[in-house]
């Protein structure tokens, strides 16, 4: 049981990659506060952690409002007295595939205040805790894309480069402190997200193209999210790992 005492922080867990994160610091003995803006999601999956003899914590969030982040921490903090990982999984959802000369700036603003600000507002909340506690670790879900390009993805890719640069400095000034912060990049995952951006023909001549072996499951993306938040891993900082068949050539 890796996560035995622990009490981890994942947003976006209301379903796919970040309800797998979720459920597997529970299956190996960790309690977990599950933040997303659906709260009905949510309580469900805290109901499934609980069946797993752990403690769960739902809270409705909206990651672009530094408020809400905060009043997350207080909540966690109040409920479980400590925070020793935060798993920044929450990303702007609303994707259309475009290039970019046919968006228009005030399009940008979802994308760079969830994406981007709200990994910067939750990193900033749980820091103070952390600090005080002389240790944590902080993993934030980037994608393949950042590595390859993001064709049609040009914006969400330039916000998940933005997590992935700010992780590696983000390391580099929390290692004193005893807190380690890596970057996760998914390649194509099998969840909702993942059909309502591509659709199913379009997917497929993409992963053809592309020579991608299989599209991963959201419980892979996980297994290396608990390696970087365990003991295991405890030499390990400011890097930036890839579970995407091959898509990224690092």
């Amino acid at each position: 049981m890796r996560f035995q005492g622990k009490v981890a922080i994942v947003t976006g867990s209301s379903r796919g990659i970040g309800k797998a994160i979720a459920l597997g610091f529970a299956q190996e003995g960790g309690d977990v506060v599950l933040a997303a803006r659906t709260i009905e999601a949510l309580r469900t999956n805290a109901e499934e952690i609980r069946a797993l003899g752990r403690r769960a914590l739902p809270v409705k969030i909206d990651i672009s409002r530094p408020g809400d982040t905060e009043e997350m921490v207080k909540k966690a903090i109040q409920e479980f007295g400590r925070i020793d990982i935060l798993v920044n999984n929450a990303a702007y959802t609303e994707i259309i595939l475009k290039p970019f000369h046919e968006t228009n700036p005030q399009d940008w603003d979802g994308e760079i205040n969830t994406t981007l600000r709200g990994t910067l507002n939750c990193c900033r909340a749980v820091l103070p805790q952390m600090m005080k506690q002389k240790s944590g670790r902080i993993i934030n879900i980037t994608t393949a894309g950042v590595k390859t390009g993001s064709q049609l993805l040009s914006l969400y890719g330039a916000c998940k480069a933005a997590v992935a640069q700010f992780s590696k400095s983000l390391a580099s000034e929390l290692a004193p402190h005893g807190i380690l912060v890596n970057a996760v990049a998914p390649g194509m995952i099998g969840t909702g997200a993942l059909d309502r951006v591509f659709g199913q023909d379009l997917l497929k001549t993409y992963l053809a193209t592309l020579g991608v072996m299989r599209i991963g499951e959201p419980e892979e993306v996980a297994s290396v999210v608990l390696f970087l938040a365990s003991d295991e891993a405890s030499y390990i900082t400011g890097q930036h790992y890839s579970v995407c068949g091959g898509l990224s050539p690092q």
